[in-house]
């Protein structure tokens, strides 16, 4: 846990730097399925939690993102949610860039946003003696790369945020149609 704190500390002493138009910090809980049904069975999914930091760069009615998440997900397909298991999980680090929009609400105390960004998601450690002999299905792939769309609302600085990511590369190697997609809630502050 403290390993968690210190990256996102140095996220936002990193990309604070940088922002023109300030920073959102944010956590949240986070749900992926995979296109195979041998990874990810009907009826199941995989649960975990995120968090992150985003940095606006000239902000506005259209603005700059760019940013890092760390994902804990479990590799384990689950029936029911349990999002802060750490039993089988995999970690993520996914860079992130792209576009922002304010919709709504652009000088107010109430906005409501709108985001199309890319994201390189690096597996760094997953339990491979749980995948190690399930057939063809033995390998991660080291990095996969998605694009994301989401739409929030703010206020005053709290936020709320919703987030679909679709990947564009097989998650498991020389697996075909083993992509995982993400959908992520969170909550934050940006200032």
């Amino acid at each position: 846990m403290i390993k968690r704190l210190f990256f996102c500390l140095f996220l936002f002493i990193s990309f604070e730097g940088f922002s023109q138009g300030g920073m959102h910090v944010y956590a949240g809980v986070a749900v992926d399925k995979n296109a195979d049904v041998n990874v990810t069975p009907e009826g199941t999914a995989h649960y975990g939690y995120v968090i992150g930091a985003d940095a606006r760069l000239m902000g506005g009615g259209m603005y700059f993102l760019i940013g890092m998440q760390y994902a804990d997900i479990s590799l384990l397909a689950q029936d029911s949610p349990s999002f802060f298991s750490n039993e089988g999980s995999m970690k993520i680090l996914k860079g992130r860039g792209g576009l922002g929009f304010t919709l709504y609400g652009d000088e107010q105390d109430f906005k409501v946003r709108a985001k199309v960004l890319g994201s390189l998601d690096y597996y760094y450690i997953y339990p491979a003696e749980l995948i190690a002999g399930n057939g063809a299905y033995t390998k991660l792939n080291d990095a996969t790369l998605g694009v994301l769309g989401g739409v929030g609302v703010e206020f005053k600085g709290i936020t709320f945020d919703i987030e679909y990511e679709y990947n564009l590369i097989n998650a498991y190697n020389k697996q075909p149609e083993t992509k995982f997609n993400t959908l992520n809630f969170t909550a934050g502050f940006f200032f």
